[in-house]
């Protein structure tokens, strides 16, 4: 069981820009569709490809958003291409100086 205190909240750590880390790790995705087991080539150098996915990813999103809200949990979003530390220490500030308003 974990007990937690009046002020303490959770904190959910999103990746910013999934797309662009895949593009520059493989142009071309090869996964197994669940439903029939038929292997897909999901080519991400194609634009009408990348903006389905980039829809369905806003989608979920914003049900993901929602839902953290509903549960009172912070969601930050961390860059694919940098430090995580830095806006961990921005969020964290502001967070504080949030606090001493109240």
């Amino acid at each position: 069981m974990l007990a937690r205190g009046a002020n303490d909240r959770v904190v959910l750590l999103a990746a910013q820009d999934l797309l662009r880390l895949a593009r520059t790790l493989a142009p071309q995705v090869r996964r197994v569709d669940e439903r029939d087991m038929a292997a897909i080539t999901v080519d991400l150098a194609s634009a009408a490809v990348r903006a389905k996915i980039r829809a369905n990813w806003q989608a979920e999103r914003a049900a993901l958003l929602a839902t953290c809200r509903r549960a009172g949990v912070d969601l930050l979003d961390v860059p694919t291409d940098g430090s995580v530390v830095d806006p961990l220490v921005r969020f964290f500030r502001m967070r504080e100086l949030r606090g001493a308003k109240r």
